[in-house]
């Protein structure tokens, strides 16, 4: 390519002299807008995340630009009304590769059951948006291939950058003190500052092209990080439901990362975790049809720090750079102001004793997950409705756990829940400590639900004796999961669910259905 200037008047009179006074704005590696407290949030929770710290170290690089996008992931699943940059705000990587990756993922199907679910929820936002990163990670090596053309783009742009700033310094001296050799100087760098800017221009055009054609490949890469980022929302969800505080409260947001980081550390755990907390989601919705004032229903104003509940007038701070300090300081101090909503009251019913078969055979099939998230979830409407709640353990022996309401922690629940005895069956010491429980610790118009494989029975002196202490005027319902020729849950239950007629859903709908 020959030279365009062949004098330092040339250059001094050319466009290119004058646009090299135009300094550009700087460029941000960011295709999202964030607040600064989507900032501060996405600051707390990846403070320490040694998982994502590897999966953005070992994609960068590939694409220097990598730990922009997994911070504009979570922005744009978190943010309610995330807002983009310009093109000419956004540095020319981010443009070429990140903008491309957030445009697909908004447009994908699965986009807005995702958001439904991550909107201004800070731990489901975060762990999709971390699942999201290491699945497009994964597809990095291939994609970057197809755009080959992105590091020596990159490369190109910064080597303009450093002619433009050196042929600056070289115009400023000699304007200061003219001089032929520093003249013939600024005559070269010109010229090649020049060829430089023809080489991003061809490449540019090149790269859109392979842009075009990995297409294919950017969208399978997004369609499968976007659906395991949902799975991942979907599954942080159940466990917040099954074990987190109100996520309304910040507060809570670092006890709740505490407990779901131990729940996913064991695969058990995990498993009855997430079917709990989709019953207890299913409760929730049940729920709604059982309060004698309307769901939530608002009545005054209070301060506080609960975003959930916080009034649009003040969630319009965050609209403006001015403001934002003002709704930060309102919020440290717990001072924003906020609907008062009433506060339910859940139309009671009986105490609730849970009796679940832990002998080797329901251990094996794997149904004691499945018993004792039914039980944990049974366990929500007790407290809800301020009812005592105790879980009978059995198989040759009996252990017992109580819980009163709002008497017991998370912890509780996960050392009734990570206990298994195996053994062998025995119904009549579950049965005679439902009953112990009933005389001895005030349990009241208790219902009892009894849990098992049906592989044992009872006595007829036993049956003779439970059936005159349900005279006193409690009832039991069982679930049967294998098989009862005998029939022998029908001897002291008031009625059977079984598995061989309902799936193990529709039983826990019919069970939570009649407890709420």
């Amino acid at each position: 390519m020959r030279d365009i200037f062949n004098t330092y008047n040339d250059f001094f009179g050319s466009e290119c002299y004058k646009k090299l006074w135009n300094r550009k704005q700087n460029k941000n590696d960011r295709v999202f807008k964030s607040t600064r407290l989507e900032d501060e949030i996405y600051k707390d929770l990846s403070k320490g995340d040694s998982e994502l710290e590897t999966i953005c170290k070992d994609a960068s690089s590939l694409l220097s630009t990598f730990d922009s996008l997994a911070r504009d992931v979570f922005t744009g699943f978190y943010s309610l009304s995330p807002k983009q940059r310009g093109d000419e705000e956004i540095s020319a990587t981010s443009r070429r590769v990140n903008k491309p990756i957030i445009e697909k993922t908004i447009a994908d199907d699965e986009f807005v059951a995702l958001k439904n679910v991550c909107e201004g929820r800070e731990l489901p936002a975060y762990d999709a948006s971390v699942e999201f990163s290491e699945k497009i990670a994964e597809n990095l090596p291939e994609l970057m291939e197809s755009l080959k053309d992105t590091k020596t783009l990159e490369t190109l742009d910064k080597q303009t950058e450093q002619l433009k700033e050196k042929l600056r310094d070289l115009c400023a001296e000699n304007e200061v003190k003219p001089d032929e050799k520093r003249e013939q100087k600024i005559t070269q760098t010109a010229n090649r500052l020049h060829k430089k800017e023809q080489q991003i221009n061809d490449l540019e055009k090149k790269s859109a092209d392979a842009l075009i054609k990995a297409a294919p490949k950017m969208n399978e890469a997004v369609k499968q990080a976007v659906q395991a980022a949902k799975e991942k929302a979907e599954e942080t969800d159940d466990l917040i439901h099954a074990w987190g505080n109100d996520p309304g409260d910040p507060q809570s947001v670092k006890a709740n990362e505490e407990v779901l980081s131990k729940v996913r550390r064991n695969p058990k755990l995990l498993e009855i975790s997430r079917i709990m907390g989709r019953y207890i989601k299913m409760i929730a919705e049940k729920r709604k049809n059982s309060f004698e004032y309307g769901l939530g229903q608002k009545y005054d104003i209070s301060l506080g720090k609960n975003l959930n509940l916080c009034l649009s007038s003040e969630m319009a701070l965050l609209g403006t750079p001015e403001t934002q300090p003002l709704f930060m300081k309102k919020y440290i101090e717990g001072k924003l102001k906020q609907y008062r909503k009433r506060e339910p009251e859940v139309k009671g019913q009986g105490d609730i004793i849970v009796c679940v078969d832990e002998s080797l055979s329901m251990n094996d099939n794997n149904y004691i997950l499945w018993a004792k998230a039914l039980a944990f979830a049974l366990l929500d409407i007790a407290t809800k409705g301020k009812r005592k709640f105790a879980m009978v353990r059995f198989c040759e022996r009996t252990e017992t756990h109580l819980f009163l309401p709002n008497e017991y922690t998370s912890q509780d629940l996960i050392t009734a829940i990570e206990g298994f005895m195996r053994g062998g069956t025995n119904f009549e010491k579950p049965l005679a400590e439902a009953c112990r429980l009933i005389n001895e610790g005030n349990f009241e118009n208790a219902d009892v639900i009894f849990i098992t494989d049906g592989i044992c029975t009872i006595s007829n002196e036993f049956a003779e004796y439970f059936k005159q202490q349900k005279a006193g005027g409690f009832n039991v319902r069982g679930i049967l999961l294998g098989d009862d020729a005998e029939g022998s849950l029908e001897r002291f239950c008031d009625k059977v669910y079984r598995l061989s007629d309902l799936g193990l859903d529709e039983i826990a709908k019919q069970v939570i259905s009649d407890k709420i």
